[in-house]
């Protein structure tokens, strides 16, 4: 990233990657032989995980071009992330930026350090794809799923939010839901209000179109794949220390660091 950039655009997503279990663990060792005497010591293993997948959280930098990228990963919880978030704005000298705002699927955790971490950020926008996401699944709760009205309503209400605003679909959501008897199809219309009721400060997509805002998280989204790539081959199990070495070594490649990397590490003494 430039050292002043002009405009940054920030996002944050989780990942799930597949863990070794330590039930699995003990079963490994238990058909394990036993060391001889006078063998070394075998290194200890790290302790297994709880469960088969644990969630990998993410955020990518990156300006409008897309020519300048930088994204790290963790294991560890939203307030690990969030020191990440934190000091990476640092080094990219986020507050000296003429616009930066963020683009995610605003998830209360992705948000609650945004404000912590990144108060200068101007903006909160919510990812359109997800919104349309949501407004797919209440089409098909209402109309049924691939019927040509689940199609043709889904495509009116993600128009109207793009051309007037949450608030006009707010309107049509209700009006279509006083018209519904079914307590199913009327659940699938309450859903997406229940979700777009709290994120409505996040959804202004005329006023975020009109200034040049994106609007939706691709490059997040694609570095959600590009970090844990090497992660999710088939077969593969992962012990934390191992897979978070792992993804740093991804994030080192994709933010083009790769040389400055190893130009350091040959500097240091042996």
């Amino acid at each position: 990233m430039p050292q002043e950039p002009t405009c940054v655009i920030t996002g944050a997503d989780g990942v799930m990657v597949p863990m070794v279990t330590q039930a699995e663990k003990a079963k490994r060792r238990k058909g394990r032989a036993r060391r001889r005497k006078g063998q070394p010591r075998r290194r200890p293993m790290y302790r297994g995980s709880d469960l088969p997948y644990k969630e990998f959280k993410l955020v990518a930098f990156y300006d409008p071009s897309k020519e300048h990228q930088y994204a790290v990963g963790t294991s560890g919880n939203h307030r690990v992330l969030g020191r990440w978030m934190r000091q990476v704005a640092c080094k990219l000298h986020l507050d000296q930026a003429d616009l930066a705002y963020s683009v995610s699927d605003a998830a209360p955790w992705i948000q609650g350090q945004y404000r912590i971490q990144l108060p200068m950020l101007k903006e909160n926008i919510l990812d359109y794809g997800h919104f349309r996401d949501n407004v797919i699944k209440a089409s098909q709760g209402v109309y049924g799923q691939g019927s040509p009205e689940s199609r043709q309503w889904r495509e009116q209400i993600c128009g109207c939010v793009l051309e007037q605003g949450p608030e006009q679909v707010l309107v049509r959501v209700a009006a279509l839901r006083r018209t519904l008897r079914s307590p199913a199809k009327r659940k699938a219309l309450e859903d997406l209000s229940k979700f777009m009721a709290p994120r409505m400060e996040m959804m202004r997509y005329p006023e975020f179109l009109a200034a040049g805002y994106e609007i939706g998280s691709g490059p997040t989204e694609a570095f959600c794949k590009t970090l844990t790539g090497r992660l999710k081959g088939q077969g593969m199990r992962w012990d934390k220390p191992n897979a978070e070495a792992m993804m740093a070594l991804a994030s080192v490649r994709s933010n083009d660091l790769w040389p400055t990397y190893w130009d350091i590490q040959r500097k240091i003494p042996a």
